[in-house]
């Protein structure tokens, strides 16, 4: 039995006796243990439920590291819940820090798969470092404004923890495809002014220095623009369908410079009026950035759909060919010796094409990018004919 049916049975079982329970509990007006149990079962079949898609990629070599990680989050989110469930932590006192530690223990899990799965591929390898090193920061700092008994200090803290988080999800962004040789390098600019905003917003909070509106207006807008440009670029669109992309790009970049304009103005009569044109200009250009890039990501989704299926190249054993001199057909057996009627000898050999990063099957692409990793992909000129 493999492991998805186990999962889903765990889960339906889980929910069945959860049902029973919860019911007995209504019906007998009983103590809160019986809540507790009906806590259990659900939480036991959220897991199984979320370890399902995970288990498919176990087999996978790329995706394996990734897996593992989600896997062994959930399950460390599982008992700390669990023990949070039957009053195992009541040790430590009758605060809420276990509570918390367990609601930021998730996306930090979350985004730590990612970045193992990123470092899976030479075009990502340096985004997933990146990105396991800033989550590791991100988790430090958000569990000492946890653990912080001044408020004020705790309340720093946590300021701090989710400006990293921003800026890094902004600067993971921008190393994707950085090691394909694609030389982007305005890349580097998003990237440092990404560390620049993390820098100078952490000494405000720090600080209480007032009126930077105009500095730290600019340092965000840079990498966030930088880093939707990137992953604009890394999307395989075919034709006409790049129009989604510039559309995107364009209304991003009128909304970046429309915000920054009204920060500066604003600064100066000292409030932000919604009815002055830029900043209808810069919500328009926001709205239409919005809707081009999920459109764009559904044209991508439907690229991959529309893929062809695989050919098994190993199922081929001939090909019919036309000889170049007497131009008579042929049909010569794959990767061995043929000649013509006309004494010309000739040899076929098929390849697969595959990416040269990741390995994607790259059979029936249309786009000049890898849909699997994003890589930079350059055909070769169409083969009409060889002998040898």
């Amino acid at each position: 039995m493999n492991i998805q049916r186990v999962l889903l049975r765990v889960m339906l079982a889980s929910l069945a006796v959860a049902a029973a329970v919860g019911a007995l509990a209504a019906l007998t007006n009983e103590t809160e243990t019986f809540w507790r149990i009906i806590g259990t079962c659900a939480l036991t079949s959220v897991a199984a439920g979320l370890l399902i898609p995970l288990s498919r990629h176990l087999d996978k070599d790329r995706s394996r590291p990734a897996a593992l990680t989600g896997v062994a989050a959930i399950v460390v989110e599982f008992i700390v819940i669990l023990a949070l469930i039957w009053r195992v932590l009541d040790a430590l006192g009758q605060r809420g820090e276990p509570y918390e530690m367990a609601t930021v223990f998730v996306p930090v899990a979350l985004a730590a798969a990612i970045f193992v799965y990123l470092l899976g591929a030479a075009s990502t390898k340096w985004a997933g470092i990146c990105g396991l090193t800033l989550d590791a920061v991100v988790f430090v700092a958000a569990n000492i404004a946890i653990w912080s008994t001044p408020w004020n200090v705790a309340q720093k803290y946590g300021e701090v923890a989710g400006i990293i988080a921003i800026f890094s999800a902004m600067i993971v962004i921008c190393l994707l495809g950085s090691g394909s040789g694609d030389r982007r390098w305005w890349r580097w600019i998003g990237i440092v002014t990404a560390v620049g905003a993390i820098t100078a917003n952490i000494y405000t909070v720090w600080n209480d220095v007032p009126n930077l509106e105009r500095f730290l207006a600019l340092l965000d807008s840079v990498p966030a623009l930088c880093a939707l440009a990137n992953l604009l670029l890394l999307a395989s669109l075919q034709g006409s369908q790049v129009w989604a992309r510039r559309i995107a790009l364009s209304a991003a970049t009128i909304t970046a410079v429309c915000t920054d304009l009204e920060f500066y103005i604003a600064n100066d009569s000292g409030a932000i009026s919604h009815d002055d044109p830029l900043a209808r200009v810069a919500a328009a250009g926001g709205i239409i950035t919005g809707c081009a890039a999920v459109g764009v990501a559904i044209l991508v989704a439907l690229n991959r759909k529309s893929k062809p299926k695989p050919i098994a190249t190993d199922a081929i054993r001939d090909i019919t060919v036309i000889c170049p001199l007497c131009q008579k057909k042929n049909v010569l057996l794959i990767d061995t010796p043929g000649q013509c009627a006309c004494g010309l000898k000739m040899t076929i050999t098929i390849e697969e094409p595959h990416c040269s990063e990741c390995g994607y099957l790259l059979i029936g692409l249309t786009s000049d990018r890898c849909p699997e990793c994003g890589t930079a992909i350059h055909p070769a000129a169409p083969v009409q004919g060889s002998s040898t």
